[in-house]
């Protein structure tokens, strides 16, 4: 249903260019005079605008023009009542009063036209109307042209929308296409790094297999062609270990060594370890005399050093010796460490305190012999069971463990663990 503007502003109590305002301001500019139709849902918008207090608009307001034919055809059926009211006696338009006749005169005869008036003539129009129903026919076609102007919109707002959806379909097909290719694609390369992965698998299996194979051969080869350092120094002609010795000597003093160290093998390597460890020192610049002549000393970086210098050597010792005594300790017992690093602490050690120097191996019955005896006990890398390690725990000596193998590294961990 539609109402006209001219009625809901009677019905609001507002006059027609307020409300043509309000619906201005809520984006109706088509309305413009007070007999325009609106439909219920613009009536209902704009109802709800007016209670929320929407600011109207002000608005140029057209009043509704007649139709020139409709004005015509009134002019004409107009013309035509006068000229019946001539022509028939006691004929009175509508609305008009009746006028009295003449008593004395009888009317004079009208002579009729000798030609038809024009306003007699068909009208090319409909026939009139009344003016009120003129204007609602003229509203009402307003309202359609604007329904059917609205409904336009609409098509053509659908018609875009569904050009946009078949773009987006079309497009979303397209790159599902390409995906699908992508994915093919990649599947083709993974079936083809799988078996380039597997070729190379057999090629390293084959490779493992002739290495293997290669190395038992020159294993084999060189387990032929070897032969001791003894029997290659008899075929020089030297004979005795004596000789051997000073050969040796000479040619690692002549620096002629190093070019052939390489190519020697030692087939019981627990020797010559143990050998290294006992009778091999790494000293700096100025080592003790006793270690020069109770080892083979080699010069070294200073970092790299097992003993001290020998002014450092006596330095150390001493602190420790006097750290000793400030505790009231004067029986220190060392498990473990080198023969040689226990010669050169007895050597410069404080004559007032008493050391005992045992294996680095200790079973439990030696434990108890250390912790009946001493005041502290160090252990120096020992190797201890578990019957030992327990004595040593709960005994009344100071327990006190050294990590480090050097004589450098006993003497500062020693005085740094009777400092706490």
């Amino acid at each position: 249903m539609s109402v006209r503007i001219r009625k809901l502003a009677k019905e609001l109590n507002r006059s027609a260019a307020e409300v043509i305002g309000v619906l201005h301001a809520l984006g109706y500019q088509k309305y413009r005079s007070p007999e325009d139709l609106i439909s219920d849902q613009v009536e209902a918008r704009l109802r709800k605008g007016i209670q929320s207090g929407v600011t109207p608009l002000h608005v140029e307001i057209s009043e509704p023009t007649m139709p020139q034919a409709s004005a015509d055809a009134l002019q004409s059926v107009a013309a035509n009542v006068d000229l019946m009211a001539a022509l028939l006696p006691g004929v009175v338009p509508q609305g008009r009063a009746r006028a009295p006749a003449p008593r004395a005169a009888r009317p004079a005869p009208v002579p009729l036209p000798t030609s038809r008036p024009a306003s007699l003539a068909p009208a090319p129009v409909a026939p009139p109307l009344a003016p009120g129903r003129l204007e609602d026919e003229v509203g009402l076609g307003r309202a359609l042209g604007v329904e059917r102007a609205a409904l336009e919109s609409v098509r053509r707002s659908l018609e875009s929308e569904r050009s946009v959806l078949t773009a987006e379909r079309a497009s979303i097909e397209d790159a599902g296409l390409r995906l699908s290719a992508r994915e093919r694609s990649l599947e083709a390369q993974q079936r083809s790094l799988q078996e380039l992965q597997d070729a190379l698998d057999r090629e390293r299996d084959a490779l493992t297999a002739e290495r293997a194979a290669l190395a038992s051969q020159l294993g084999r080869a060189s387990a032929e062609r070897a032969r001791g350092l003894e029997d290659l120094l008899e075929a020089r002609g030297l004979r005795g270990a004596d000789e051997f010795e000073r050969a040796l000597v000479a040619l690692a003093q002549g620096r002629h060594l190093r070019e052939v160290l390489w190519t020697l093998k030692v087939d019981s390597a627990g020797q010559l370890e143990r050998l290294l460890t006992d009778r091999l020192a790494l000293v700096g610049t100025d080592p003790p005399e006793s270690v020069l002549r109770s080892a083979a000393a080699v010069a070294v970086a200073p970092e790299r050093t097992e003993v001290p210098d020998a002014a450092a050597l006596v330095k150390a010792v001493r602190q420790v010796s006097d750290r000793l005594m400030l505790n009231g300790f004067r029986r220190v017992a060392v498990v473990g460490g080198r023969p040689l690093w226990q010669r050169l602490i007895r050597e410069y050690l404080d004559a007032r305190v008493e050391a005992r120097f045992v294996a680095g191996k200790r079973g439990r019955s030696g434990a108890s012999d250390d912790v009946a005896w001493a005041d502290v006990v160090v252990l120096w890398a020992a190797d201890l069971d578990d019957g030992a390690a327990a004595i040593y725990e709960s005994g009344r000596p100071r327990l006190v463990r050294v990590s480090k193998p050097s004589l450098s590294g006993f003497l500062q961990e020693l005085f740094d663990a009777l400092a706490d």
